[in-house]
């Protein structure tokens, strides 16, 4: 099966709740906890990213099967961590979510990849991610890629675990990115 990295839609935003919510049941039942919960991430949150571009996907039969979200905004706790790279400007991801029926395709290392070409390709000097440690795949996955672990943040509300705050340093060089489509 090949798939594309697409700028999602206001239309996707059902179809990517609905991706969370089988990730958050999937991650209950293997770990007992989720990073995400009913309160976060909401359908408003996710339309208003949509509306202002930073959130990506991969559909299939018409349907978000997986998205990511990246921005420059970062959470207010990120502020006790001991982030290596304070300068120059930082691209946060965030809400890197697969279905389960589709997990185990590449597409979360698709979407890890997208998001390193697509921050040099914009001119950030470091990528930034927090990852729950109820997730051990999901850290390996970053790390994988180059990230490194630089602490943990436990002021999340209402998580169980803390999360393993991890960063990458870029290559600002701009490419050329034949991969995205904006409609």
């Amino acid at each position: 099966m090949r798939f594309k990295i697409e700028t999602a839609v206001s239309t996707d935003v059902s179809s990517i709740m609905e991706c969370i919510s089988e990730c958050i049941q999937q991650m209950r039942t293997r770990s007992g906890s989720s990073p995400w919960d009913e309160v976060y991430p909401n359908r408003k949150s996710v339309a208003q990213e949509i509306k202002i571009g930073s959130v990506y996907v991969v559909r299939h039969q018409g349907a978000a099967i997986a998205s990511i979200c990246m921005d420059e905004r970062e959470p207010a706790n990120y502020d006790e961590v001991p982030w290596r790279f304070r300068e120059g400007r930082t691209l946060v991801l965030h809400r890197l979510c697969v279905h389960p029926g589709y997990q185990r395709l590449g597409l979360g290392s698709a979407l890890v990849a997208f998001a390193d070409r697509h921050a040099q390709r914009l001119g950030y000097g470091h990528i930034r991610v927090d990852a729950y440690t109820g997730t051990p795949h999901v850290i390996g996955l970053y790390r994988a890629f180059g990230y490194e672990p630089v602490g943990y943040t436990l002021t999340f509300p209402r998580r169980c675990l803390p999360f393993e705050c991890l960063e990458k340093e870029t290559e600002a060089t701009p490419l050329y990115y034949p991969f995205v489509t904006r409609e």
